[in-house]
């Protein structure tokens, strides 16, 4: 912008103009000979006024009103007045109740999706060609959302790709073992040739060209869990045993590079087990087991870290009938970085409880706070929000609902009469499966 200089007195007026949506804004006196105006139009305001002309100009255009369309800056032209300045850009918010565009607040979008009510409605990505196989995780990775397959209901060998915002029919990626995790474009999952386990991946745009082994158990050693991909850290996780009792927790570079030991822990006898049959309840970055007492009901719940060279286990709770493993239909446990939440049975009433235990360092005296009533059939956790589905408590619906942290006294609805699965999320949505039409396996996503 060119500086102020003395004009004749007709042309001292301050040129400012005021948006339909901001404060108003003074604009520099003489913009010399083609100067640009001061801003271009803004979503949702009227552009900005074009500088002052020449000597011999009138004065700078006026802003233009606002628009759907991203405005150019207005400029002005020596000897004349200016063009008028951009248009704003998005449509001014005047209605959450049906606004796609600003759902229930002004600026949420629905992400595909319709509004009803002030809510967004659930979006339909794909349904997975294939009727004979069961759905057994989601991934949401690089813009695509990949759900993992198998004929029977405890493996997985194939991924169903599809895209994370419009949909359209999922394409099959077939593995040659149990599928395992997706990062940054590769898949990996779990082998056994001839006796001898290890991992293998691909790259998820060409799988069948680009299979490579690219680790090795050692011999008599078997995988305690599936191997998961850690993305803060660019690595891969996964704990060996040769007896299900000694597990080391190993990690590596995608390719198998800098494979190495970071720690290992034991389950001494059958009153030790891994949680949640070994999976991981949210983040790579811990694995928990308990040590449950036959006589007195009690158990004793621990973590131990995957990415700290010799850790030891850390106790979080003490807790009486946890209702953790395959005692109930579907049973889940889920973390993030401030909370594990685990299902507890009372015996006395034959009730199931969801218990809320801080992490990193848990609550060992006393029973931890309840998250709800009822059990977690399945869900997925953020930083501040549970996204499932919960069973076992008449006050909450039977649908895909969604709780704060805090408690889930009062849910909110996300998606009527939904018995979701596998549910996945990123930072602006979740992502799930159910059964469609002729058993066919469908995958829906719906914004936060």
């Amino acid at each position: 912008m060119t500086h102020p200089r003395l004009v004749p007195i007709l042309l001292l007026l301050p040129l400012s103009f005021t948006s339909l949506a901001c404060p108003t804004r003074t604009i520099a006196f003489d913009g010399g000979t083609d100067a640009p105006s001061e801003t271009d139009g803004n979503a949702e305001t009227t552009g900005a006024a074009g500088e002052i002309g020449g000597l011999g100009g009138v004065g700078g255009g006026l802003g233009g009103a606002p628009s759907d369309l991203a405005g150019a800056s207005g400029q002005s032209i020596g000897g004349s007045s200016g063009v008028h300045g951009g248009a704003g850009g998005t449509t001014i918010c005047t209605n959450t109740t049906t606004d796609a565009l600003n759902c229930g607040s002004c600026g949420h979008s629905c992400l595909g999706g319709q509004c009803s009510a002030g809510a967004c409605e659930p979006l339909l990505l794909g349904t997975v060609p294939n009727t004979t196989e069961y759905a057994h995780e989601t991934v949401v990775s690089g813009g695509k959302v990949y759900v993992f397959t198998g004929v029977g209901q405890n493996q997985a060998s194939s991924v169903w790709q599809t895209d994370s915002s419009t949909p359209e029919t999922p394409t099959e990626i077939s593995t040659n073992g149990t599928v395992s995790c997706v990062m940054n474009g590769q898949l990996f999952w779990m082998t056994d040739n001839q006796g001898s386990n290890g991992i293998a991946s691909c790259t998820l745009s060409n799988c069948a060209a680009t299979t490579t082994p690219i680790v090795t158990l050692m011999s008599g050693q078997f995988f305690g869990m599936p191997p998961g991909c850690d993305e803060a850290s660019n690595e891969i996780v996964w704990t060996s045993s040769p007896d299900n009792a000694e597990f080391r927790i190993s990690r590596a570079s995608p390719d198998g590079s800098n494979a190495r030991t970071i720690t290992s822990f034991d389950l001494v006898d059958n009153s030790w087990h891994l949680v949640g049959n070994g999976s991981f309840p949210g983040k790579t970055d811990r694995i928990f087991y308990r040590h449950f007492d036959f006589t007195s009901g009690t158990d004793w719940l621990y973590y131990i870290s995957t990415n700290v060279v010799n850790a030891t286990g850390v106790q979080i709770a003490e807790v009486q009938n946890l209702a953790l493993g395959p005692g109930i239909a579907s049973p889940l446990e889920l973390a993030n970085d401030a909370v594990f939440l685990a299902d507890e049975f009372n015996a006395a009433t034959s009730a199931y409880s969801i218990l809320s235990i801080p992490l990193p360092n848990g609550i060992l005296s006393g029973t931890p706070p309840a998250f709800a009533n009822g059990y977690i059939y399945e869900g997925v956790l953020d930083q501040t929000t549970f996204y499932g589905v919960i069973e076992g408590n008449s006050a909450i619906p039977d649908a895909v609902i969604k709780c704060p942290l805090a408690n889930c006294s009062a849910p909110t609805i996300i998606a009527p009469g939904q018995r979701g699965a596998n549910f996945a999320d990123d930072d602006t949505a979740i992502y799930w499966t159910t059964f469609g039409q002729a058993s066919n396996v469908a995958i829906w996503k719906a914004a936060k």
